[in-house]
């Protein structure tokens, strides 16, 4: 991946798609505080002959040498039209599998110099702006490169740095019309890669021309057009509404939804990293906004996590079966908004949500996922509804999946409840613990009716309001006596949520393992 990268900023060359024209275009995207911005390349102001070192882009990794100002630029009056062009110095280093970022055409064996017929974006040759399209190559490490034939050059360009001298070419100094236009021009290039991959040949005398005479473009600079705040920004790699993955592309859409850019690049490597350090820093300044709400709130109802998330849901549109939510993890209970909220006077304003308690929450194994959406989990809330939630990586999705069940046993550590029910016709209080585990109480006079460890608790079902609790006998030790019909079961009908019982039942039981084992609370895998 190139570009520039530091602690305070990270940038890189990526595409757009431009509305008008249909076709990507060339955009530089940096990372700088707490925005991302976009800018496109215009050509500098017309009066300013000198190449202006404003408009040189530059990394750390990548310098260019410019000239004097009056060596600079190629007089254009009538009295020098023959006069050489000047020759500039540059420097390249190229970093990873990527090389100098460039294309070769010519060779002695064309009977033409060696000259740049691509520069490739977010390359070292790209990044130094220093150079051309159409340019000449005159010397590469110190050779002389003036008379050497194609291959000769392409070794050159491997080094692990690249010192160029070049120089605006005149296709009419070099060799005849039918010289340019010989097939055996097309023999090789060298790419962005130090493989030699080759890019497409220059097809006659005029895109030859064309390609050579780019050399004298104007100087041009970058000019910001699109500033999206990366605070509780979404960032995307699939198409909105749906569970298919951009094609070499993602997505950032700023927390209000009124900015977004579907930004591309050159591989679907490039997509993971680039995409994941736009997160990195959502998650960087989400941190800090957490902190900041959490001053404010009472030590029960703090924020432990949040971020987006893709709810599934039932819609009109057939190809349309996810909506964008933002999730909030709080000590006692969790919420979704349409938008984030960004204060704590926004989140006390909120719905009450679903309690942690009386939820019980689950990764979706790969043989029960819905779609193609690989990375998706389920909150099973007290009245039975399921919310069906998909996060954009394996890394997101175990972390929402470890901060629920870690809110899940603090809460029930000391959380009690009770349960009233009716159970032989009569009520019944069901109190569900960590002190008392199990236990069914008169409802009348408060007697016990029978207590029970989790550890004998082998099935639990629901039906039409009612819940049966399956038990092992005390005295059994037959590991396999659920399956022979020796087991004790009770169904009590509650008047509360059935399906809450049973989410909290799995809970306690859950706090219960994790006192004992806290690691447990890091596998993937609690089934």
């Amino acid at each position: 991946m190139a570009g520039k990268s530091t602690e305070e900023q990270l940038q890189a060359l990526l595409s757009i798609l431009n509305d008008s024209t249909n076709n990507l275009e060339q955009v530089r995207v940096s990372l700088a505080g707490t925005e991302l911005s976009v800018a496109r390349r215009e050509n500098a102001p017309t009066h300013s002959h000198p190449r202006n070192q404003e408009y040189i882009q530059t990394s750390p990794r990548t310098a260019f040498a410019p000239q004097e100002a009056s060596s600079n630029e190629v007089p254009d009056t009538a009295g020098h039209q023959n006069e050489p062009a000047p020759v500039r110095a540059v420097v390249l280093h190229p970093e990873g599998p990527s090389g100098p970022g460039l294309s070769i055409k010519g060779g002695d064996e064309y009977d033409l110099p060696i000259l740049i017929s691509q520069i490739y974006p977010g390359g070292a040759a790209d990044q130094c702006g220093g150079i051309r399209e159409g340019d000449k190559i005159i010397s590469i490490n110190g050779v002389n490169v003036e008379s050497v034939n194609h291959r000769r050059a392409v070794e050159l360009l491997k080094a692990n740095t690249v010192k160029l001298e070049v120089q605006m070419f005149k296709p009419a100094s070099h060799g005849s019309a039918s010289s340019i236009s010989n097939p055996s021009l097309h023999g090789g290039s060298f790419r962005a890669s130090r493989k030699g991959t080759g890019s497409r040949p220059l097809r006659n005398v005029s895109e030859f021309a064309a390609l050579a005479n780019t050399a004298s473009a104007p100087p041009s600079r970058w000019v910001t057009f699109k500033t999206i705040p990366l605070k509780q920004a979404a960032v995307s790699l699939r198409m909105a509404g749906t569970a298919k993955l951009r094609p070499k592309s993602f997505q950032v859409s700023s927390a209000d939804g009124q900015e977004q850019i579907a930004l591309y690049c050159s591989n679907d490597t490039e997509v993971v990293q680039w995409s994941a350090l736009v997160r990195n820093r959502v998650l960087a300044l989400d941190r800090k906004l957490m902190a900041e709400v959490n001053a404010s709130l009472p030590a029960f109802d703090k924020v432990i996590h949040f971020g987006w998330v893709a709810l599934r849901c039932s819609s009109s549109e057939q190809w349309k079966n996810y909506v964008p939510q933002y999730l909030v993890l709080r000590s006692n209970r969790v919420n979704l908004f349409d938008f984030p909220p960004t204060s704590a006077g926004d989140l006390s304003q909120s719905v009450p949500g679903h309690s942690i308690l009386t939820s019980h929450c689950s990764e979706v194994q790969a043989d029960r996922l819905l779609d193609d959406w690989p990375y998706c989990f389920c909150i099973t809330t007290a009245d039975g509804e399921q919310l069906y939630l998909a996060a954009e990586s394996q890394l997101e999705l175990a972390k929402w999946i470890q901060q629920l069940r870690r809110a899940t046993v603090d809460a029930a550590l000391d959380g009690v409840m009770v349960f009233k029910g009716t159970w032989n016709r009569k009520s019944v209080d069901l109190t569900v613990s960590l002190q008392e585990q199990l236990a069914l109480f008169d409802g009348q006079d408060k007697s016990s009716i029978w207590r029970k460890p989790f550890a004998q608790l082998v099935k639990t079902s629901t039906d039409d309001g009612s819940v049966a609790l399956s038990f092992l006998p005390r005295t059994s030790t037959d590991a396999n006596a659920h399956q022979k019909s020796e087991t004790e079961t009770f169904k009590i009908h509650f008047q509360w949520e059935h399906h809450g019982v049973v989410n909290v039942i799995h809970n306690m039981m859950l706090a219960a393992v994790a006192t004992l084992d806290p690691t447990i609370l890091n596998e993937d895998d609690l089934s």
